[in-house]
């Protein structure tokens, strides 16, 4: 039997007084919130030359604003080329892959929000960046030492888009930098990798992630300062050794 409006309201209370012990109501349904009050932020993002994840995060009003459930009604989609998937998810996070594909520069990704009984969303594109491979360290490479310099390097290199350095680990604590080129080189230096309190002597497996992005265009019917963006990266894994 199909609950009525009233009811999924209290079904929705019930649910936050339930979460409230652990902080809050966390999510709310998007039941009742116009879509010029849902901010979103999607992102298509390529870690290979095959395949696109497309990923969106949903929030009242602004980007720390209570998270978004989508209702029954109201559907994410998202098309590249001629495959069109629906993006699945709970809570606030959705998401979908696109596999055996050619994630070249300037292919589209577009996401569509289709709403039964509010306004829809359907123009967020986002437009992929020149794709690159990282040259070093090169994916032999088993280890380093945090106490020497991480020389990273990629090509192709000298675009205008927007490239940005990330290296993680459970020993470390996460380094991230923007750079304001493309000039297919960065330093991490030992002052730049900080362990973790009681992790001086401890070697862990760290990811070294390299990413090239595009500004995509958002759909105007979101909320004021919603977001997408399109990235190519890639990755490097090896054990970070005092």
């Amino acid at each position: 039997m199909m609950m009525t409006k009233m009811a999924r309201r209290v079904v929705r209370l019930i649910s936050c007084v339930a979460v409230a012990f652990i902080g809050g109501c966390l999510v709310t349904s998007s039941e009742d919130i116009d879509t010029s009050n849902i901010y979103a932020a999607f992102t298509a993002e390529a870690s290979t030359a095959i395949s696109i994840d497309v990923a969106a995060e949903l929030h009242e009003k602004e980007a720390n604003g209570t998270g978004i459930s989508l209702a029954d009604s109201d559907v994410l989609k998202a098309t590249v080329g001629d495959k069109t998937q629906a993006l699945d998810g709970a809570l606030s996070t959705y998401s979908a892959v696109f596999s055996d594909l050619n994630a070249t520069a300037g292919t589209q990704v577009k996401v569509t929000l289709e709403r039964a009984s509010k306004t829809s969303a359907p123009n967020t594109v986002m437009t992929m960046p020149d794709p690159f491979e990282i040259v070093l360290p090169p994916d032999s490479v088993a280890s380093r030492s945090r106490a020497s310099d991480l020389i990273v390097t990629w090509s192709p290199s000298g675009t205008t888009q927007h490239m940005k350095v990330g290296l993680a680990g459970d020993c470390i604590e996460d380094f991230s930098r923007e750079l304001d080129s493309d000039p297919g080189t960065f330093t991490i230096a030992p002052s730049d990798i900080k362990a973790k309190s009681g992790q001086s002597d401890v070697t862990c497996e760290a990811t070294l992630k390299v990413s090239r992005s595009n500004a995509g265009t958002i759909d105007p019917a979101f909320a004021s300062g919603s977001q997408a963006t399109a990235v190519q990266s890639r990755n490097r894994w090896f054990d970070l050794t005092p």
